[in-house]
């Protein structure tokens, strides 16, 4: 029995519940520093993403949290730079496959603020890590994000056009790209359970707690995947 969120199991012979749970949401998030980094000495010090002023209000935290409001959600994160800087990226898809299942219910792929080079494969790349995905975890929705610390035309063409060809979502991050939603020298937590401040140019270009939060809001309006 259901009311659309909790689903009960009662007793076949006497109609006593049994147990009571949520359906379950399995998420997976890939990207680089925007997703989770971890705590680098003196500029960075939470393992979430960067530059959000808690673990909790990072995007991939908020869209978890509003997930629970329905469901029992799973969910996993990987600090993937290492796709955007290698000479070869496809010789880094192996390893999401401890990640990567038939369960997952959604991918988001946030990628390209590092990529400084190899531009000749760059969409074939794109094409291979969403197809490789998918090929992995067939059930699920996948979402590509738009660049945001430094956008470059070149890398958004390309995650419009594999993104199509893969029939993922396209997260376009345009409305944000302004200091507006850069943090800057904010003061942030860590995990050391104390405050700090952001002197470092490079992760003060990262999204505020204002940017996380439309980043999340797009990829909720965005979900379809039924359980």
């Amino acid at each position: 029995i259901t009311d659309g969120i909790w689903y009960y199991e009662m007793d076949p012979t006497d109609g006593h519940l049994i147990r009571q749970y949520k359906k379950a949401f399995n998420y997976f998030a890939i990207g680089n520093s925007l997703t989770t980094h971890p705590v680098i000495d003196g500029i960075w010090w939470g393992n979430w993403g960067m530059a959000a002023s808690t673990r909790e209000n990072d995007f991939v935290h908020k869209v978890c949290s509003s997930l629970e409001q329905n469901y029992e959600v799973h969910s996993n994160a990987i600090y993937y730079t290492s796709w955007e800087t290698a000479a070869d990226r496809n010789s880094q898809l192996s390893i999401l496959d401890p990640y990567l299942t038939a369960d997952l219910d959604l991918v988001t792929i946030q990628l390209g603020d590092n990529i400084t080079g190899n531009f000749g494969t760059l969409t074939s790349d794109y094409q291979n890590l969403i197809g490789y995905v998918r090929s992995k975890a067939p059930n699920a929705q996948i979402m590509v994000i738009d660049e945001f610390c430094w956008p470059n035309g070149t890398i958004q063409q390309a995650q419009q056009t594999a993104s199509s060809a893969y029939g993922a979502d396209y997260i376009s991050l345009a409305a944000i790209q302004n200091i507006n939603y850069k943090v800057g020298a904010a003061t942030v937590a860590g995990d050391d359970g104390q405050m700090h401040t952001i002197y470092n140019g490079a992760v003060g270009c990262h999204p505020n707690d204002a940017g996380m939060q439309y980043i999340a809001d797009q990829i909720l309006q965005r979900i379809t995947v039924k359980k």
